[in-house]
């Protein structure tokens, strides 16, 4: 799966999990929720996109654009 494919696939996850927190009554478990899919979506473009200061190689190094 390349880049963009994959960050899709991830991201779109993590939206359809924030839209059914959105649809919870309770306020707690609406936030924790919340909170888990923002730490899910942090850590896929942490782990899948690189950037100029990264103290690592993305996951997906062999893919950038050469």
């Amino acid at each position: 799966m390349n880049l963009t494919a994959e960050l899709n696939h991830h991201l779109r996850r993590v939206l359809a999990e924030m839209r059914s927190a959105a649809e919870v009554e309770d306020r707690e478990e609406r936030l924790q929720m919340m909170d888990q899919a923002i730490e899910q979506a942090d850590h896929v473009l942490i782990d899948l996109v690189p950037t100029v200061s990264a103290e690592r190689a993305p996951r997906l190094a062999s893919l950038t654009p050469r």
